[in-house]
């Protein structure tokens, strides 16, 4: 079933897309964040760009992962700009 969220106005939103692991929505001090190369880095390769399709993506090596990553993104307001979420409404 989809996740779904109703905002402050009473619209009803439903969550679409795919992780593209791009680290954004990731704690810097998660001791389960890793970072994976997708090809081999150069070195003095300046990596502005992280996710599926880059020079590198990240991982989590939680299995389960925490209650909070494994709900993630629970509203629109933790949707970043360039996620590959995104909410739509639906009612």
């Amino acid at each position: 079933m989809a996740k779904r969220f109703r905002d402050d106005r009473g619209r009803l939103l439903e969550l679409r897309g795919e992780c593209l692991r791009c680290g954004m929505c990731c704690r810097m001090d998660c001791p389960y964040l890793r970072f994976v190369a997708n090809r081999p880095i150069k070195e003095g390769e300046v990596l502005s760009r992280m996710g599926k399709g880059q020079a590198m993506m990240t991982s989590c090596a939680a299995d389960p992962k925490p209650g909070y990553c494994s709900d993630f993104p629970s509203s629109p307001g933790e949707t970043k700009a360039g996620c590959g979420y995104s909410w739509v409404e639906v009612g």
